[in-house]
């Protein structure tokens, strides 16, 4: 009987309690109440069932379930049962006898005697419980199978698992635990397993046992296992409490994380690291130098930056291959690393950049002179594959000065720099350029510009001027070229030389190239309905960004159409480097303009040293004669016989010529003498805005009347 349903039974001490039977009725063993004399005088539906009795049957007696020898033994049971109840030791008494029920054979049972006295239960009485042994055998085997499956189950996890019955020493230990440490399982009982953990590591998985056997709550520590070949291993201890009272073990499960974690490692070093160098990354030295920056105003040397760039490093890569390309950049990564010295922090940005922080630079002079050195070292002979490799670099190198607050952070210390290095590349390559004063003026200058620019050219507020073009022999206007003109209302006037070459690097080009032209076919089209001007024709100059457009021929016949002109009231101009460049492309875009009617002029003739038979398949109409060819005309007998020559071959190509730059009356004879055809320059007119333009078409017309 269970100790609560006893205490039920012998907590009714008022007298009157209830009849016992109304306790055990509903109780799952088989109870009976019976007098002092042995007879039973209630028995509950558990007990009917175990004997197969009726509840109606007719009471037994007590000696009547049990065989001779338990009857024998019963008045002895009973006795001890009433001295132990008399002498304060619970009255309780338990025996093994055989039981046969009523209706067939023996029963093999525990039988437990209890006598209840009169203050508790209102008068004396026996309470006897009956469990055949057969359900204890039931119950100890089904433990025995649990303990089996629970013990097969722990033996084959693939996790470790290291387990004790009490206290810190283990005395379980899994075959998945013993492949952990690379151990027989015997090497880790008792406090054998404490002896592998790496000797940093010891204290933390104890403490980790001791709260669990002391705090009695799961505790979790990352530790490394010592292998017997000397290598080590990162498994996570996970120890949780079993057992209770005073009596408490553990079970730790043991998981190789060996691989996650040099994964996560690995991960972290790619994140931080350059994959083909194994130098820094861009955030990691910017994290260096923001560490530099922070130290920095208690230093007399300061923080400098080297920016540095393999000169012309694509020509490697396509003439030995990416293969040679990146034995290259390893190369080079290691010089520049060497250079850098034990505090310099070395990154690769990317490509063939890479940046040198170095921490303590006494000036200016003395972070320029250790660029020089990185560019001399980095300038050696490489052989790669018994190919012997010359690679130059250049540098911008930034320093910090002690007043420069602006320059302490590392996003605007590398900007500098970087601009630096720039500048490096536009004076020649193969040198290092401080980030001096002047440079950052020059390139505030360059933003704003660039700045000012943008916004000109998306609202279209960059002025178009127009310089005439004039048939040489007949002495009239012919046609005009276009001239984009920019005065900004902050920056003033700004030459074309400055801020063409700033829209083509900044991708403008083409949006200013497409104002113009609307604008010139518009003005033109008004021109075109002036007396005696029908036939007259605009050119335009065209960049190779314009030219790379597959859709230039269909913009050029909209912007045509959208004026209502013919095709060809429009030259299209293109510099004879633009005209040879790409060539197979150029053809095919210059085919898909000539199909349209518009024609097609080489300006600058002679500037570009390219072949003639080249010129020779290009689709053109007309060829102007450079201005250098025209300015010592009248000064310098050659230069008559090279424009001289100029217009001769074009005319044996059969093409048009038109001389540049005529200033002056002795250079337009000159060139009526040599080459004829047409002119254009300040002599005639400096360029117009186009409200002028019908001025001098009128004016020039009845010059010509009179």
């Amino acid at each position: 009987m269970s100790e609560p349903t006893l205490g039920r039974l012998t907590s009714l001490d008022d007298g009157r309690g209830p009849n016992p039977g109304e306790l055990i009725d509903h109780l799952p063993l088989a109870v009976v109440v019976c007098d002092l004399a042995g007879r039973i005088v209630q028995r509950n539906a558990t007990f009917d069932a175990l004997f197969d009795t009726r509840p109606s049957s007719p009471q037994p007696h007590l000696r009547d379930l049990l065989d001779e020898r338990g009857r024998t033994r019963l008045p002895d049971v009973v006795a001890e049962a009433f001295a132990s109840a008399t002498d304060g030791r619970g009255g309780e008494v338990e025996f093994t006898a055989a039981c046969h029920s009523l209706e067939g054979g023996p029963l093999a049972c525990t039988i437990v005697l209890r006598v209840v006295a009169p203050r508790e239960v209102g008068r004396t009485c026996i309470i006897v419980t009956i469990r055949p042994v057969s359900d204890l055998v039931r119950q100890v085997d089904r433990l025995r199978r649990h303990d089996q499956r629970l013990s097969t189950l722990l033996e084959h996890l693939p996790m470790g698992i290291i387990g004790s019955e009490g206290g810190v020493r283990a005395d379980f230990v899994n075959a998945a635990a013993a492949e952990v440490f690379s151990v027989g399982p015997e090497s880790l009982l008792g406090m054998g397993w404490l002896q592998f953990i790496h000797p940093d590591d010891t204290d933390q998985a104890a403490g980790a046992v001791e709260e669990t056997l002391t705090r009695r709550r799961p505790a979790f520590v990352p530790v490394r296992v010592v292998l017997p070949d000397g290598r080590h291993r990162w498994v996570h201890l996970r120890v949780a409490p079993v057992g209770t009272g005073d009596d408490v073990g553990f079970v730790a499960s043991i998981a190789d994380v060996t691989e996650q974690r040099e994964l996560a490692e690995a991960l972290a070093y790619q994140s931080h690291h350059d994959v083909l160098t194994g130098l820094l990354n861009r955030s990691m030295v910017e994290d260096a130098l923001r560490t530099y920056l922070d130290t920095a105003a208690h230093r007399a040397a300061r923080p400098a930056v080297l920016f540095i760039d393999l000169d012309d490093f694509k020509d490697v890569n396509d003439a030995l291959g990416h293969l040679v390309g990146d034995r290259v950049l390893t190369a080079m990564a290691d010089r520049i690393f060497g250079c850098a010295g034990a505090d310099g922090v070395v990154a690769r940005f990317g490509g063939d950049e890479f940046v040198v922080v170095l921490p303590h630079v006494a000036s200016a002079e003395a972070a320029l002179g250790l660029a020089g050195l990185v560019l001399s070292r980095l300038a050696d002979r490489l052989d790669v594959d018994g190919q012997e490799i010359y690679c130059t670099a250049s540098a911008g190198v930034a320093w910090l000065a002690a007043d420069d607050v602006v320059a302490a952070n590392p996003s605007e210390l590398l900007r500098r720099a970087d601009l630096a290095l720039y500048q490096a590349k536009r004076q020649g390559k193969n040198q290092a350029v401080l980030a001096s004063d002047t440079l950052l003026a020059t390139e505030r200058h360059r933003m704003r510009l660039t700045r000012a620019l943008r916004r000109a050219v998306h609202d279209d507020l960059l002025d178009v001027h127009y310089q005439p073009i004039v048939d040489l022999a007949a002495d009239r206007i012919v046609g005009f070229e276009a001239l984009v003109r920019w005065t900004d209302p902050e920056l003033g006037r700004i030459s074309p030389t400055v801020f063409i070459p700033t829209a083509e690097a900044n991708g403008l080009v083409a949006m200013l190239g497409k104002n113009v032209l609307r604008r010139a076919l518009r003005e033109l089209a008004a021109w075109r309905r002036l007396p005696g001007y029908d036939r007259l024709y605009v050119s335009v100059n065209m960049s190779m960004d314009e030219l790379d457009e597959q859709a230039m021929a269909r913009q050029l016949a909209a912007a045509l159409g959208h004026a209502d002109l013919p095709a060809s009231a429009l030259y299209v101009e293109l510099t004879e480097s633009t005209l040879l460049r790409r060539e197979t492309t150029t053809m095919e875009r210059l085919d898909a303009i000539r199909r349209l009617g518009v024609r097609l002029a080489i300006d600058d003739f002679g500037t570009g040293y390219s072949s003639l038979a080249r010129l020779r398949r290009l689709p053109v109409d007309l060829v102007k004669i450079d201005r250098e060819f025209v300015r010592d005309l009248g000064e310098d007998p050659q230069a008559a016989d090279v424009v001289g020559a100029i217009a001769s071959l074009a005319g044996s190509m059969g093409l048009t010529t038109i001389a540049e730059g005529i200033e002056t009356e002795v250079q337009l004879a000159e060139i009526r003498r040599v080459a004829g055809g047409f002119g254009q320059g300040y002599l005639f007119s400096e360029p117009l805005p186009a409200e002028l333009v019908p001025d001098l078409l009128l004016g020039r017309r009845q010059r010509r009347a009179a």
